[in-house]
């Protein structure tokens, strides 16, 4: 019977993200100065390199979902931070420090995740845990109107979760992108009612507006990169005259539409 994986320390966090950023710029700074054809952006080594870090950071996106679809969190955050990293290295060899292009956006965008990302599993972390000790609510009882107010909240989350999931009990139950999927306006009513529910209990008030925050500013910076990512490819794969502007065509593509 195999060990359950361990924690990712964040030492050795920052040693694979520094270490895979700093061979990344490396990387950048070679391919910018070559002035070889074999280190231009397109060509069939770099735009080999780009394809495979593409890969590896939707990869890192996927893996990081696998607990929201029962698989184990922590061999899940360990692949997401490994196929992130090395994908981040790999783009950025592509890149070649190519500033004033719109694959600097989406570099931008990857560097905000990130730096998020780090932030919450090393300060963030700590200030969250402080918050613990501060969750008054949890060790007093509510006045009898707040009980009342809970009660039939607690009432209605049970109701709607019977539509839900059937057989999920309310009080271990967490909403999961499947269910976002196959029935979103119950999933909506039922997150508004735990949102309700917070807010009696007090929970919002022993918390910073960045913690709130944070992990749905992490999700919408993922989803703007994944969706600028997937426009980037389709546009020097189906565009590649627009993308030229007049000037060779070098690298691997479809067509060489224009707009």
């Amino acid at each position: 019977m195999s060990s359950p994986p361990k924690d990712l320390a964040n030492a050795l966090l920052y040693r694979i993200v520094g270490g895979m950023l700093a061979l990344g710029l490396v990387g950048a700074v070679i391919t910018g100065l070559a002035g070889h054809d074999w280190a231009r952006p397109g060509s069939w080594l770099l735009q080999s390199v780009a394809i495979l870090g593409a890969l590896l950071l939707v990869a890192s996106f996927a893996a990081v979902l696998a607990k929201r679809f029962g698989g184990k969190g922590k061999s899940g955050f360990h692949a997401h931070v490994g196929l992130a990293s090395l994908g981040l290295a790999l783009v950025l060899a592509h890149w070649g420090f190519a500033i004033f292009q719109f694959p600097t956006l989406l570099l931008v965008l990857l560097a905000a995740l990130v730096a998020l990302g780090i932030w919450s599993r090393s300060r963030g972390a700590v200030r969250m845990a402080d918050t613990f000790g501060r969750k008054h609510a949890a060790f007093t009882t509510p006045d009898p109107a707040v009980r009342e107010q809970l009660r039939g909240i607690i009432a209605e989350k049970r109701q709607a979760l019977a539509k839900l999931a059937p057989n999920a009990n309310e009080g271990t139950f967490s909403l999961q992108p499947r269910h976002w999927l196959t029935s979103p306006f119950r999933a909506i009513a039922y997150r508004r009612l735990c949102s309700a529910e917070s807010r009696l209990v007090g929970d919002d008030g022993v918390l910073s507006s960045t913690h709130r925050y944070w992990r749905l500013a992490h999700r919408l910076l993922a989803w703007g990169f994944v969706a600028g990512l997937i426009g980037h490819v389709l546009v020097v794969t189906f565009f590649a005259g627009y993308v030229a502007d007049g000037g060779e065509i070098y690298w691997w593509h479809i067509t060489a539409w224009d707009f």
